[in-house]
């Protein structure tokens, strides 16, 4: 059941306010290691074990979110969020690693809440509000490394710079508190078949290690090749920005049919072949290439949801799947970046196919995970959407 309308500018507040807070935790470590030279031994820890942390939250926030509901977990998990970057505060390579680690957790609870938050809220408009939040996960990815690096240059701590971001969570927990609706899922009624949850999971892992690398090692990517911090940073948030674009026209392509075949078999390509080449190209290209990736990162992002979020299942399914696909996907995400970081290191030829390689395993899982999807002549079509008030709670209904 829709919400009400006069609710719905609060939903999109909700949705896009949650979105928005989700990654500026990972790329404001990657940002703070950048600028004060903290690339010690322990730095390549910094860049995976919050990976991993949100990898293994994720495997369980679906049994959480039936148990205690969207709602709890939501708040449970801002509050958590807001906790853990300010434990950032220390400074230290130790403070950094376990306050990422502590929020990382929360934000895989919340990665797997906000495919089942957008069929709740919006079961008319799946393919938009997909777009819009993947969008503000972007966004919030390319304002972290971005805002990160201009507190540090202007003479903030690592610390610092790295707890003020505890302050947009604040302001998420608030927003949900506030505007979060109460609704009930039931229990999933059958289990979700392994085929689609296995092919989702493999795209999930292949556009998420191809989305850390862009995060962590691009900029030191563009370096190696003689472009200066500066310049290398600057493409490298021209990158994040043109994924907040990609998210929405992912979102509209998928309801075109014409394009629905081949979009998600050509975009991880895009991105891949477009992050290799940044390493050989000419250096008045560097630019449009980075935009192109971003563009093709971005769609990868908003698809990875889709296959999630536009299953013909029930939302208790829905939260099962989410766990799978996103506790799984990004075990494999947190294992990419430290291969390429080594690749880089060593200064090997295998870096580069290595990227091409996500991209490959990307395209081909997308054949096989998109099968399921459910598109109608207008769109996108949420299937046996069941949601209920309150007031018509049952006795195995579960509060939000």
């Amino acid at each position: 059941m829709a919400a009400p309308m006069k609710w719905h500018w609060r939903h999109w507040t909700v949705l896009i306010g949650l979105g928005v807070v989700l990654r500026p935790l990972f790329t404001s470590n990657s940002a703070i290691l950048l600028r004060s030279g903290s690339m010690d031994v322990a730095a390549p820890l910094l860049t995976a074990l919050p990976v991993l942390a949100m990898a293994v939250a994720s495997a369980y926030a679906g049994r959480l979110l039936l148990r205690r509901g969207v709602r709890w977990t939501v708040l449970a998990s801002g509050f958590a969020l807001m906790v853990g970057a300010g434990v950032r505060l220390g400074g230290d390579m130790l403070s950094l690693i376990a306050g990422s680690c502590f929020a990382a957790c929360a934000i895989g609870a919340l990665n797997v809440a906000l495919p089942l938050l957008a069929r709740t809220l919006f079961p008319g408009q799946l393919a938009l509000a997909t777009g819009l939040y993947t969008a503000a996960l972007c966004g919030g990815a390319a304002g972290g490394a971005a805002f990160t690096a201009a507190m540090v240059d202007e003479g903030w701590t690592g610390g610092e710079a790295a707890a003020i971001w505890s302050l947009p969570a604040l302001g998420a927990l608030l927003i949900c508190t506030a505007w979060l609706p109460r609704r009930v899922v039931r229990p999933p009624t059958r289990v979700p078949p392994r085929h689609p949850w296995i092919a989702a999971a493999v795209f999930m892992g292949a556009q998420g290690a191809l989305a850390y690398c862009v995060f962590g090692w691009l900029t030191p990517m563009l370096q190696l090749r003689g472009v200066g911090l500066a310049d290398a940073g600057g493409l490298a948030g021209w990158s994040m920005i043109a994924q907040v674009p990609g998210c929405l026209i992912m979102g509209w392509t998928m309801q075109r049919p014409w394009l629905r075949a081949a979009a998600p078999f050509a975009a991880p390509l895009i991105a891949g072949f477009a992050l290799a080449g940044m390493q050989f190209a000419p250096l008045g290209l560097l630019l449009p290439l980075a935009v192109i990736q971003g563009i093709a990162q971005g769609a990868l992002i908003a698809l990875a949801m889709l296959f999630i979020s536009a299953r013909p299942l029930s939302d208790g399914e829905i939260a099962i799947l989410s766990a799978r696909v996103q506790g799984s996907g990004y075990a494999v995400a947190a294992v990419g970046p430290q291969i390429l970081g080594v690749l880089l290191a060593r200064q090997s030829l295998f870096a580069m196919p290595f990227i091409l390689a996500l991209s490959f395993a990307a395209a081909l899982a997308a054949i096989f995970a998109r099968r399921s999807l459910s598109f109608g002549s207008g769109g996108l079509v949420h299937v046996d959407h069941r949601v209920v008030r309150e007031s018509d709670e049952g006795s195995e209904g579960h509060m939000i």
